[in-house]
């Protein structure tokens, strides 16, 4: 059961009257004002935040989006609410006797830091309570840096042992829950078909416990999600060529990617969509990969340049091919 599947039961179960308006508190073990300065953002960083790599799924599948677009993918009303109000937080550093306000319809949001922790006060009903709770705690996870020393790290949005705790005199039924994280460095030799996306995107978190998108099709079990623009950012871009039906490009970083495969929604997945699946090549020595090297995979398809522009078209870099330089 994904987290937000159990955030809601829990919710559900707590506060079975779903027309009845409460305050409800998260307690989160997280100082959001501290995130910006390790990642080294400066004056006006808040503004930035959105734009913030985020990884989301497990050490061996996952997607890459920025926060924006995530929280707008999975919660289109909430998700960008709570990020402006992120926002405010960042650039105000609340306490308990200055906190910040937000609303959005009838919900109201306070948030401020307490004791080491950063608490958030929504008032609405159980079901917008819900829809406060999953992104802020999925932000609580994503929003962190790599202690010294670590690489890349899973954080996992768990009921800290306080867990439940119902306040009196209240003008309305009051209930506080505490959310901890695990944090688990991630051991690459356990591992070694993920080990090159570690490195693409070091120093980095990858949240556990909040869904990405399905992949239908058995080829896509594995790989590394990412949108086109992300993916050419992260690597930089020298060229793109098309060559023997396959889609070269080549990084500013000798890194080379290759449109090795496309995957076309039909009847057999109805619920799937398009797929370019990509190899990311580079050369034992550092040099650039040649474009008519032989031991790069080849399509079975025509892959076009329309497909791979295409905004509904989704990008999986599967594997990654270290090859040696030929012999002359």
């Amino acid at each position: 059961m994904s987290f937000p599947d159990t955030l809601r039961e829990a919710i559900a179960r707590r506060l079975p009257n779903p027309e009845r308006r409460h305050e409800f508190t998260f307690i989160l073990n997280w100082d959001p004002c501290s995130f910006p300065r390790l990642r080294g953002y400066g004056q006006g960083h808040e503004r930035s935040l959105g734009e913030f790599t985020t990884i989301t799924g497990e050490e061996t599948a996952a997607i890459v989006m920025t926060a924006e677009r995530y929280l707008k993918s999975q919660w289109p009303v909430f998700g960008p609410a709570l990020l402006e109000f992120m926002k405010q937080v960042v650039s105000v550093e609340p306490q308990r006797r200055n906190p910040v306000r937000w609303s959005t319809g009838n919900t109201g949001i306070v948030g401020y830091k307490h004791e080491g922790d950063f608490h958030v006060e929504v008032i609405g009903t159980p079901g917008d309570i819900m829809r406060v709770g999953e992104p802020l705690v999925w932000l609580a996870a994503a929003f962190r840096s790599t202690p010294p020393g670590f690489n890349v790290m899973t954080v996992t949005p768990v009921f800290s042992d306080r867990g439940f705790l119902e306040r009196a005199f209240r003008p309305l039924p009051a209930l506080d829950c505490a959310i901890g994280f695990g944090i688990k460095p991630v051991d690459q030799a356990n591992h070694p078909d993920a080990a090159w996306w570690h490195r693409l995107f070091p120093d980095t978190v990858v949240v556990k416990g909040y869904p990405v998108r399905r992949r239908i099709h058995s080829v896509l079990r594995t790989g590394l999600e990412i949108d086109l623009l992300t993916m050419i950012n992260q690597l930089g871009i020298n060229s793109t060529t098309m060559r023997n039906n396959r889609i070269f490009i080549e990084g500013t970083t000798a890194q080379t990617l290759v449109a090795s495969h496309v995957h076309y929604a039909d009847n057999d997945y109805p619920d799937d969509d398009n797929f370019v699946v990509w190899c990311l090549c580079t050369m034992e020595d550092g040099t650039q990969v040649p474009v008519n090297d032989t031991r790069i995979p080849v399509s079975p398809y025509r892959i076009s340049f329309d497909i791979v522009k295409n905004r509904a078209t989704r990008h999986i870099i599967e594997q990654h091919l270290e090859l040696k330089p030929i012999a002359n």
